[in-house]
């Protein structure tokens, strides 16, 4: 019952941020939203960046384990472009908020963990040696979360065509050999 309960004041929580800004959302808005008494919100959580922290958490390893589950690097992509389609309100006003850095890392751990997976799973890039593998990995993964943070903002993002450019630059269909271009 208690991972119900906060798993409910989560959903509550998200409820409110939808039409509220998240840095005004209160204690007294969620525990009224979910019908329960003050103390049991305290009971779970300390205070609201508690909650937030929680929620972003639990979206983070949804996030990862549907992109590792994935069978290709487009389809994983796919997944991570479909964070734009699924919530873009929230995740804006999770941006806008002091939490902003909170979430971008939060992001970019989920892709920085695909990325790994990929490379030791799949044997991907064989003959690099660690410290190439981390540049790649950070490489990689901050111009995914760069990329998906700026087109939160846009209006009516084709995320297949975002997709299939993200797919073909990380592929090097865009960019084969800079120096000898």
């Amino acid at each position: 019952m208690s991972t119900i309960t906060k798993d409910a004041m989560v959903i509550a929580f998200l409820k409110i941020a939808a039409h509220k800004p998240i840095d005004n959302i209160t204690v007294k808005d969620i525990v009224t939203t979910c019908g329960i008494a003050r103390q049991t919100f305290y009971y779970h959580f300390q205070d609201i960046l508690e909650v937030i922290e929680y929620a972003l958490q639990q979206q983070g390893e949804i996030l990862l384990q549907k992109t590792l589950d994935a069978p290709t690097l487009k389809d994983a992509l796919r997944i991570f472009v479909s964070t734009l389609d699924d919530k873009p309100e929230i995740i804006n006003r999770f941006l806008q908020t002091h939490k902003y850095d909170q979430v971008r890392q939060l992001l970019l751990s989920a892709v920085k963990t695909y990325f790994q997976n990929l490379i030791y799973l799949r044997n991907v890039l064989p003959d690099l040696t660690q410290s190439q593998i981390d540049i790649v990995v950070t490489f990689y993964s901050s111009a995914i979360i760069g990329t998906l943070m700026e087109y939160s903002e846009k209006k009516n993002v084709d995320l297949d065509t975002l997709t299939n450019d993200l797919y073909d630059l990380l592929c090097g269909k865009y960019i084969p050999d800079i120096e000898n271009k």
